[in-house]
């Protein structure tokens, strides 16, 4: 959520994130002048405040889809590992056309084609192709194998889910703490030259004292 704000300070232009940030400290303050405090509700209202709490949430958001990422990634390792397993065990006990006919539930291809695939693919060819082998009862694969790939695809499909929807969460927090930055620095530019015009260019900046960045850094 960085950037640069314009402002009438003219070359250096303060981010905008740690300009909300420092205009909330400021504004809490015990040294606070009274009328700084003010000009703050009249000018800023709440925006302050609004944008620093939004790109907050962006961070929690972004924790939550990293771990439910991680999550998903240790499903999958483990509903891999169990098909290689069964894998293992068909192409020692099966004839090469019933290894064929294994592969072709999946679509066709060794496993290392499945396995090579997105997670999401993985686990939708893999939720077709478990009760397929499940009628092949010809085929005598292990139960227990197959019962365990069923679990864990299930819960591959959970885990796909749940990051599917936490990655929304975290597409909605840049929306809104977007949103939150625009309405803010609208605000924080009127306050800068109203405050400039009151009381002059030092005492502005030693009441603001906001985040410098040099044009392109």
């Amino acid at each position: 959520m960085s950037g640069v704000l314009v402002t009438p300070f003219g070359k250096k232009q303060p981010d905008h994130f740690q300009s909300a940030k420092h205009l909330v400290q400021a504004r809490l303050s015990p040294d606070a002048d009274p009328e700084f405090i003010k000009f703050c509700d009249d000018k800023v209202g709440t925006s302050d405040r609004a944008f620093t709490d939004a790109v907050v949430a962006i961070g929690a958001a972004e924790e939550r889809v990293d771990l439910a990422r991680d999550a998903r990634d240790k499903v999958a390792k483990r509903v891999k590992a169990g098909l290689k397993v069964l894998y293992a065990i068909a192409t020692t006990t099966l004839t090469t056309a019933q290894v064929a006919e294994l592969e072709g539930a999946w679509g066709g291809g060794a496993l290392s084609t499945l396995t090579r695939r997105p997670v999401a693919e993985l686990s939708r060819l893999l939720g077709l192709a478990l009760p397929r082998l499940r009628e092949r009862v010809d085929l005598k694969l292990p139960d227990a194998r197959l019962t365990e790939l069923e679990t864990d695809n299930e819960a591959l499909a959970q885990a796909l889910s749940e990051l599917q929807g936490l990655e929304g969460e975290l597409k909605n927090a840049r929306d809104a703490a977007k949103a939150a930055q625009t309405t803010f620095v609208t605000a924080y530019r009127k306050l800068v030259r109203v405050l400039r015009l009151m009381w002059g260019e030092d005492k502005v900046r030693a009441t603001l004292w906001h985040f410098e960045m040099k044009r392109g850094s």
